[in-house]
């Protein structure tokens, strides 16, 4: 892979817009075929915009064809041409219709929504990296030496504010990114190219995200093979220091997780209870060990939650499911037989007796083992009272809480905290 097809390859998925090479020598994307290029599938426009970069007479051009926006840059055998680029919020029907009168047969494309001034820092920073002329990259769009092939109004890139009949210039932030950040991409697609880093493609992190949800996560997890997503190898560089890396490390895959477990048939209620509880726990963590502790905890947990998810699947009428649901989204207030009933629309008593024969056991003696289970995540990594969870979880007092946990866990919730509190997560 040569330079050109590096740099246009990660233009590509850091900006998620299009950009191609015509001439000498054509290069796309790797993820962005040729048939989705409006460019490739109308000629005429591919002419069109050519034709205004020729008559700018400069190095770099803008082109604005129905308010899609394109830029061009001059190389010595070919155009490098970014876009299309969307000025304004456009719908998905305004979009396939542009492709349509382009002649695209296969829409694919992403086309993203920037600010025109976004646009020309983009392909600033592209044409600094291509040519390494870095003080040309800076002018390259200055009033004096860029046409349009449109005449429209220029646009009033600053503010003005009087004040005793005096003007002061403002920027708006809102229009402007900073320029800091490109200097700070191209240094990082050096190093990640020297140090052959390489991310892992969202194609191959879905197949994996199937196998967790279909398959067994586990052994996933825990693959020694190069193909394991987990591996270092095919994890960016996120963090300056270590111990932020670990972190951030961690943070993504639990979000990662939260979701593949949704999909796999979990609750929203119950994967985003254990999500918000991972990372309140991760927040406390001091040490990278401890990081890890955290993450493959909630792991096994996930894990133990998809393989319940599955296991039940197809198997519970939708109205346990329902059941289940709201009991997860209300398990800290207090739930009745009549308000599980009133939710899915069915008789109390018969509710009841559908509850019993699908779970094996009443749904009052269901509601009580969640509240438990919450509690003794409770007693393992929080500094609350017996009573104040007690009252927390609606089980109050806390001799009816001690007694309705105790039948549940055939221990009192003294003995349960004292056998398995976390010291490591434990704030006094």
């Amino acid at each position: 892979m040569d330079k050109l097809e590096f740099v246009i390859n990660h233009i590509y998925e850091l900006y998620q817009m299009g950009v191609r090479t015509i001439g000498d020598q054509a290069i796309y994307p790797k993820k962005f075929l040729k048939t989705q290029d409006p460019l490739a599938c109308n000629p005429s426009l591919f002419q069109s915009i050519c034709s205004n970069h020729r008559t700018a007479s400069s190095k770099a051009s803008l082109y604005e064809d129905q308010e899609f926006l394109y830029s061009v840059i001059s190389m010595d055998t070919c155009y490098v041409i970014v876009g299309p680029v969307s000025l304004n919020r456009k719908t998905n029907s305004q979009i396939d219709c542009y492709f349509v009168q382009n002649m695209v047969e296969n829409p694919g494309l992403r086309i993203p929504q920037y600010h025109r001034k976004s646009v020309e820092q983009i392909t600033s920073f592209l044409y600094g990296i291509l040519q390494e002329d870095y003080d040309e990259s800076e002018n390259l769009f200055q009033k004096d030496m860029v046409e349009t092939n449109h005449c429209r109004k220029q646009e009033d890139t600053s503010r003005f504010r009087d004040d005793n009949s005096s003007k002061v210039e403002v920027q708006s932030d809102s229009e402007y990114r900073n320029e800091e950040i490109h200097w700070d991409l191209a240094e990082y697609l050096l190093n990640t190219s020297e140090e052959e880093q390489i991310h892992f493609s969202f194609e191959e992190e879905k197949k994996q995200a199937e196998q967790i949800i279909y398959g067994d996560y586990g052994a996933n997890i825990h693959r020694k093979d190069e193909a394991n997503i987990y591996s270092k190898k095919f994890i960016g560089k996120m963090a300056k220091t270590p111990i932020k890396q670990v972190e951030y490390e961690c943070v993504c895959w639990i979000t990662l997780m939260t979701r593949y477990a949704i999909e796999a048939g979990v609750s929203d209620a119950k994967s985003y209870a254990l999500s918000d509880v991972t990372l309140q726990n991760l927040s406390v963590a001091k040490t990278t060990v401890e990081m890890r502790h955290v993450f493959d905890e909630s792991m096994k947990e996930f894990d133990a939650l998809i393989k319940e998810a599955k296991a039940l699947k197809g198997k519970e009428s939708p109205y346990i499911e329902q059941c289940k649901d709201y009991i997860a989204k209300h398990v800290y207030e207090k739930i009745t037989l009549e308000d599980l009933a009133k939710e899915v629309g069915l008789h109390p008593v018969y509710l009841s007796r559908l509850f019993s024969m699908s779970i094996g056991k009443p749904v009052s003696l269901f509601i009580m083992e969640e509240k438990v289970k919450i509690s003794c995540n409770l007693l393992k990594y929080s500094g609350k009272s017996i009573a104040d969870i007690a009252e927390y979880m609606n089980l109050s007092p806390q001799s009816y809480f001690t007694r309705v946990f105790k039948k549940v866990m055939s221990q009192s919730p003294a003995q349960y905290r004292k056998e398995h509190r976390d010291k490591k997560f434990y704030e006094d």
